[in-house]
């Protein structure tokens, strides 16, 4: 026998209350008290008896809240109304099914689950677990009576009549696959007398539940967005990828559109100064050089239009005078090392024979006789770092013996013949062209490289041997590290580069630049020699630095000559640096680049630095910054580094206060962007949030 409509509304109403249920409503049902007046007929506790404002005829009996806050559960009432109850309880079911992945009826929609919160607060009920978190006043308000001002109901606006049609209109809107209206527990409905609109206004923010056994901790939410996210990655053709790179793109488009009108206007800003500096600048400038040429010295008569040419600056005039003969050396020196490479395939060791040979010759005709006293104190230092390399106090020993030699070469100038016995006097006359201890301040630094490369290598427990790739044993021979500090192209001047680095490319040349891009670089230098000649031959600016003709102009003018002296130091070391390494990268050796940034693109002194003979600042940072703390005792580290800097460059008191000066300005600003730092880490400043 088949059973009839009400009882298959009773089974299932008694399924769903025995199913195995999610927290919410094992909280929900557990504080309800164990058993209904009437058992026959069970009711849910959410089916309020009330009589809508909509029934003027009285056909529903008044709402009384007492009997569910007594716990009876509104066992009153006509069988309509306990219908109604049974086909909510039903069409609430279906939807939970729909909403936590079971099996439901045909036709119910992926998105039939009405989420509903974890707790209502404490509006009166003697069980508080079940209104564990709001306050008195806000949930009591959804059970105020239909013809209060407060809100009709939990439901929106439920009562007898009026849910029954609420929940008609639901089901139809759920099966029809439409969305299901929102509930808002506890909250006001909308002025509008229409329950369908009333239900279908949706909360401007809802609470999105986790799924039946999912935890709802920060970590494990963490982990299913980062599976979604890969899930993106992996599957980028899927219509949910699409749809976020179409939103994302749209929304890169917005910011780009409102960042391109800023940024024309900033830039627009930045032309027009420019111009308008550069201007006042070149015409000043211009007409200083024509009105007091009379006066300044260290010009000579120059080959553009007939000017006088600026050079007043000794290292200028020097590289420049030397220029053609350094090319000559240079480009025969290249042209038989790679040669012999090519032909013998020689690696590291063939190759330190013959650069070393090469270089001897070069320097033979630099320092003349003096070249004893290299090779003398080089092979000193081999001999330290080889014997005491694996000792505790070797790095301690380095240092001193490097920094007494620099200190003794130019307190003796370099030493004299007749120091070691009137015999020798005689070779004081064949001492070269050029002082041999100016050059040797960048062996000083080869040699400190040498040296703690190879500690480094030998002490297994050091935490600096991963900093850099370390060579084979066999490449610390005294051929190749004499090869290392006489090496001709880097010799005068650098830049500088560490010994294993040198070493790697000593065996296998640098592959990092191509034959046509050594080629530019060279066509880059020429260029940038003719700029200097422009500039030479019509601006003066080191020759007013070099007179006492600047102390009578005036702080404009005064500005403009400071601001040309620097562009002019800049021009000057790029030029020669460039130089030797152009040569360098010829000979297969790479080194980094001295002047990678332009002096007017330097904002702080912190960049300055770090781009202004750069090569020496990576020396600093792996050999001296490293070892003594690194940003740990980074205001510390400033004044040791900076004083051994005016040490290496010369005996004055005048560079030893100079750097102390340096130091007394970029420790301010080292604090100041720590400070900002921390405040963007720890989301003080507005763009730590962008």
């Amino acid at each position: 026998m088949q059973p009839c409509s009400r009882e298959k509304q009773a089974m299932a109403l008694q399924e769903f209350q025995n199913a195995a249920h999610d927290d919410f409503f094992d909280q929900m049902l557990s504080s309800l008290p164990p058993s209904w007046p009437d058992h026959e007929n069970p009711k849910s506790p959410w089916d309020l008896a009330g009589k809508p404002q909509d029934d003027p005829a009285g056909e529903y009996p008044p709402y009384d809240e007492s009997s569910l806050i007594s716990g009876d559960g509104g066992s009153g009432g006509s069988p309509e109304e306990k219908s109604m109850g049974l086909h909510l309880a039903q069409h609430q079911q279906m939807m939970l099914s729909a909403g936590m992945g079971r099996s439901s009826p045909v036709g119910a929609g992926d998105g039939g689950f009405i989420p509903m919160p974890l707790s209502l607060g404490n509006g009166g009920f003697s069980d508080s677990r079940l209104l564990p978190d709001r306050s008195r006043d806000e949930v009591g308000a959804a059970f105020k009576p239909p013809n209060s001002t407060g809100s009709e109901g939990i439901y929106n606006g439920f009562s007898s009549g009026s849910a029954q049609r609420m929940a008609q209109a639901a089901n139809q809107q759920h099966f029809q696959g439409s969305p299901v209206p929102s509930q808002s527990f506890g909250a006001a409905p909308p002025s509008s007398g229409n329950a369908t609109t009333q239900a279908a206004a949706a909360p401007p923010r809802q609470r999105v539940r986790a799924r039946r056994g999912q935890a709802t901790d920060p970590h494990s939410i963490a982990e299913r967005n980062t599976g979604r996210i890969l899930a993106l990655i992996r599957n980028p053709n899927s219509s949910e990828s699409k749809k976020i790179q179409e939103v994302d793109k749209k929304r890169r488009i917005t910011m780009m559109a409102m960042g391109f009108s800023w940024k024309l206007w900033e830039l627009a800003f930045i032309v027009l100064y420019a111009l308008a500096f550069y201007a006042l600048v070149i015409y000043r400038s211009l007409q200083l050089s024509h009105d007091n040429s009379h006066k300044l010295f260290g010009l000579r008569p120059g080959w553009i239009l007939g000017r006088l040419n600026d050079l007043s600056d000794p290292q200028w005039r020097n590289f420049r005078g030397n220029l053609p003969i350094l090319m000559l050396v240079f480009g025969i020196f290249t042209l038989v090392a790679n040669t012999i490479r090519r032909f013998y395939h020689l690696r590291a060791r063939g190759m330190s024979l013959i650069w070393s040979f090469l270089s001897l010759c070069y320097l033979s005709y630099l320092h003349g006789a003096c070249i004893v006293f290299i090779l003398l104190i080089s092979s000193m230092n081999f001999f330290l770092v080889k014997i005491f390399a694996r000792t505790k106090y070797f790095v301690y020993m380095l240092w001193i013996f490097n920094i007494a030699i620099l200190l003794l070469n130019r307190v003796y100038e370099g030493y004299s013949f007749t120091l070691f016995g009137a015999n020798l006097a005689f070779l004081d006359s064949y001492r070269g062209t050029f002082r041999w201890h100016i050059c040797f301040n960048l062996v000083i630094l080869r040699m400190i490289s040498f040296g703690l490369d190879y500690h480094w290598f030998s002490d297994q427990d050091s935490r600096f041997d991963q900093k850099e790739r370390s060579v084979p044993i066999d490449k610390y021979s005294f051929n190749i590290y004499l090869s290392y500090l006489i090496y001709a192209p880097l010799y005068i001047a650098g830049p500088i580069t560490s010994f294993n680095a040198f070493a790697m490319q000593l065996d296998i040349p640098q592959k990092n630049h191509s034959v046509g891009q050594i080629a530019w670089y060279g066509v880059r230098w020429a260029i940038s020699l003719f700029l200097m000649e422009i500039l030479t031959h019509f601006f003066y600016y080191n020759s007013y630095a070099s007179s006492d003709i600047w102390k009578n102009l005036s702080p404009l003018e005064i500005f403009i000559i400071g601001y040309g002296v620097i562009n002019f130091m800049w021009l000057k070391f790029s030029l020669i640096w460039r130089f030797f390494r152009f040569w360098s990268l010829i000979g297969g050796v790479e080194t980094p680049e001295n002047m990678p940034r332009c002096v007017n693109d330097c904002y702080d002194l912190e960049s300055f630095w770090k781009s202004w003979h750069a090569s020496f600042n990576k020396w600093l940072v792996r050999y001296m910054y490293i070892p003594l703390g690194g940003s740990q005792r980074k205001l510390l580290n400033v004044w040791v580094i900076f004083t051994f800097v005016a040490l290496w460059h010369d005996l004055e008191w005048k560079l030893i206060c100079w750097a102390w000066l340096t130091c007394i300005f970029l420790i301010p600003e080292i604090v100041i962007k720590s400070a900002a730092k921390t405040f963007q880490h720890d989301g003080l400043c507005p763009a730590s949030t962008m």
